[in-house]
């Protein structure tokens, strides 16, 4: 059984074992009240006020979890990545399976954030000396299209453009 001991400036995980912590992330969603913590393999959510465990991603990389970053539009929505070359995008309400999978690095994948303003922006960085700027707009609080510019379609896009605003 874990438990989580808060006193005035920091917070210590006990457990059986002696368990890896690499990250933790604040949700800017619930006023400072819930954490995120990348334990070994496994993501972990936290509640502040009852330090009590809210959500317990269970082998969510099949190697160590290095970083974590909250979605700062979409409340339920927590990115992962680790040493298994993945980034996973999670919905904390439902954690049996990522909402989505990214598999564009060739070795561990040290940092994952989200743009602040562009929540579809999802910038990575690894071990293989990349960093990867990835558009999501399928996950994002954004919907489809909202952020082409109209000038900048060619004839037959704008023309594709009008039929999808029309069909929707």
């Amino acid at each position: 059984m874990q438990r989580c001991l808060l006193n005035d400036s920091s917070a210590a995980l006990e457990g059986k074992g002696q368990l890896k912590f690499t990250s933790g992330r604040w949700s800017p969603h619930h006023n400072c009240t819930q954490i995120a913590t990348a334990n070994d393999t496994n993501v972990r959510g936290w509640d502040t006020r009852s330090m009590r465990q809210i959500y317990c991603i269970e082998n969510a990389h099949g190697q160590l979890v290095r970083d974590l970053d909250f979605n700062p539009n979409k409340q339920y929505y927590l990115a992962s990545c680790g040493d298994d070359c993945k980034v996973k995008f999670w919905d904390t309400r439902n954690v049996t399976e990522p909402v989505k999978t990214l598999e564009e690095h060739s070795h561990w994948v040290w940092n994952v954030r989200y743009n602040h303003s562009h929540d579809q922006l999802i910038l990575t960085g690894s071990s293989d000396s990349r960093v990867i700027l990835s558009n999501m707009v399928s996950i994002s609080s954004e919907p489809f299209g909202h952020m082409v510019d109209d000038d900048e379609l060619s004839d037959q896009e704008d023309q594709h453009q009008e039929e999808k605003y029309e069909v929707s």
